[in-house]
């Protein structure tokens, strides 16, 4: 998904969200509103729906061929990766 500025410009980008976001007064895209759903898991617009849950799991688990390359590509898909990616002793990353 992004960091919050990606997911932020997301936001104002695509038509349906743009109009919630005009709506809110700009309040959908404050970085802090937008930190904290993040965070827990909750919809950016407010939305109450049941089928987008935060689910917390152990990136470890993930069983696709490449993962750890993609992950290093883009450590913002995990909510803490530096968890994730523990430095060795030798200064190289182990996952």
């Amino acid at each position: 998904m992004g960091g919050v500025d990606r997911v932020i410009n997301k936001m104002t980008s695509i038509v349906d969200g743009n109009e919630l976001v005009e709506k809110s007064g700009g309040k959908f895209i404050d970085r802090q509103h937008v930190e904290a759903a993040m965070a827990n898991g909750a919809d950016v617009y407010g939305r109450k729906n049941v089928a987008a849950q935060f689910l917390p799991y152990d990136a470890h688990n993930i069983r696709l061929p490449h993962i750890d390359e993609f992950l290093k590509k883009y450590p913002h898909f995990l909510r803490e990766p530096e968890k994730y990616f523990k430095e060795q002793p030798d200064g190289t990353n182990d996952v």
